[in-house]
């Protein structure tokens, strides 16, 4: 999650996106096999969508860009990630070494002045951007500048607004109004999901086709993952910038890591995430 403006996506030249064409066996991390899991009818629309019009397609896709771009150059023949900064390109060319996946290629660059000509590509994917950027429509548009014309892309985004924590006490309740409070105070917008559809109109998208599902978590394993991330969030430095701003004490993240722990461990506890999604043609 990022708590700056540093808008990344991922396009591909063959790419990423691709989604005609067979797939082959991929060598994909649980983590990743996790990530594609959720992402839901967005890429199955997307597949449908662009599978009957091309058959070698040129495409674009965001962030979790090792996961993303693994998958759909696997379908497609290779794929161009971007990102804005430079460590997490090398992170993500790594990544495709050890998925052995030599077509697949990584720049920097910004969401806003994406490096590729007009009309490079058959589709875009973006996955849970438009949420971070203080500019979203600029961002789209900007990506329907090198989408081809008849292309597709495919949006999927958060929207906090439809969130579900059971049961939370007073601790989960401040973890989550702080944070989304230092996302306002960044210029994000915590409810981007719902508005996906008027961006995409207003850039120059044709007909999006729009829906909602939840990333749900109530395994008790998973759990545990979740309330372990968040501490691990407040920790690598969320807590000393709610601490710096006054909003909180070091006692307060205390309570907040202790009532993650507590809330992994009650029986029956559920967390779900919503996302929005659309599919829309140029």
């Amino acid at each position: 999650m990022r708590l700056k403006d540093a808008p990344s996506t991922a396009i591909s030249s063959c790419p990423a996106a691709g989604l005609s064409g067979t797939l082959k066996s991929p060598m994909l991390t649980a983590s990743a096999a996790a990530a594609i899991a959720w992402i839901g009818r967005t890429m199955i629309e997307f597949s449908m969508t662009l599978s009957a019009t091309n058959t070698s397609a040129n495409i674009a896709t965001s962030d979790d860009m090792n996961v993303m771009n693994a998958w759909f150059a696997l379908r497609t023949g290779s794929a161009v990630g971007t990102e804005i900064e430079e460590s997490q390109v090398a992170i993500a060319r790594a990544n495709a070494i050890k998925l052995n996946l030599p077509n697949v290629s990584f720049k920097v660059g910004s969401i806003y002045s994406l490096p590729f000509e007009d009309e490079s590509f058959d589709a875009v994917f973006i996955s849970a951007i438009l949420g971070n950027l203080q500019e979203p429509l600029k961002g789209i548009r900007e990506l329907h500048r090198v989408l081809k014309p008849g292309g597709v892309i495919g949006v999927k985004e958060f929207d906090h607004g439809g969130d579900i924590a059971y049961p939370i006490d007073a601790g989960i309740q401040k973890y989550i109004e702080l944070y989304l409070r230092l996302r306002r105070e960044n210029g994000h917008d915590g409810e981007a999901g719902r508005k996906i559809g008027v961006y995409l109109t207003a850039a120059g998208f044709r007909e999006p086709k729009l829906s909602a599902c939840y990333e749900n978590v109530s395994e008790p394993e998973i759990l545990r993952g979740m309330a372990q991330l968040n501490i691990g969030l407040l920790n690598d430095g969320w807590a000393d910038e709610y601490i710096r701003r006054g909003w909180a004490t070091s006692q307060d993240m205390d309570e907040m890591s202790q009532s993650w722990l507590k809330f992994s461990k009650t029986p029956g506890a559920l967390l779900a995430c919503t996302w929005c999604e659309a599919v829309a043609t140029k």
